[in-house]
């Protein structure tokens, strides 16, 4: 199908590429997690690649549909990611940079499963929208772990950390 005629088969393109997304997750994000420095940084790219591949199995099996288009946005962003761990020096900055990368990958998603579980509801698509509903719950909560992170990892890299900002602390509204 390359352009969807009716409302099912735009759902079936928007279950297709919500679970592209998720399997480039699943197979890209153990490469860049194995760049990051920080523990539980490691720790919630795991958790997140693992949950991903389980999201795609459910979402290509609920959707019906057996092939579409590769997910670009989701591709880029993991390119993006992945040039990132080749050009920032492993510590505090780069662990930075991956949470935004990948928080950026989880946002997309958010929205995509947002048109997505619109589309299943105005069909009364319940087996469709459960399995949105909880790839959603999922994606939010992965979110909200790499958030919770972002204050620890700019401290680190304030305070000079392996490729940390050490020297270059400006004050603001200082005298000088």
């Amino acid at each position: 199908m390359s352009s969807p005629e009716d409302l099912d088969q735009f759902l079936q393109l928007c279950m297709w590429d919500i679970a592209a997304g998720a399997r480039q997750l699943y197979r890209r994000l153990p490469g860049v997690a194995e760049n990051a420095e920080d523990a539980g940084l490691q720790l919630v790219l795991s958790e997140l690649a693992s949950v991903a591949g389980m999201c795609a199995d459910r979402l290509f099996m609920t959707g019906g549909k057996h092939s579409g288009p590769d997910n670009l946005w989701m591709a880029g962003i993991l390119d993006d990611a992945e040039r990132d761990t080749r050009t920032i020096a492993p510590g505090p900055l780069l662990d930075l940079a991956i949470v935004g990368a990948v928080r950026k990958a989880l946002q997309a998603k958010l929205a995509s499963i947002d048109t997505a579980h619109a589309t299943a509801r105005a069909l009364e698509d319940s087996t469709s929208g459960a399995a949105l509903k909880l790839s959603r719950a999922e994606a939010e909560v992965h979110d909200r772990e790499l958030a919770d992170l972002l204050d620890r990892l700019a401290a680190q890299a304030a305070r000079g950390g392996r490729g940390g900002a050490r020297g270059r602390r400006r004050r603001v509204g200082a005298a000088g």
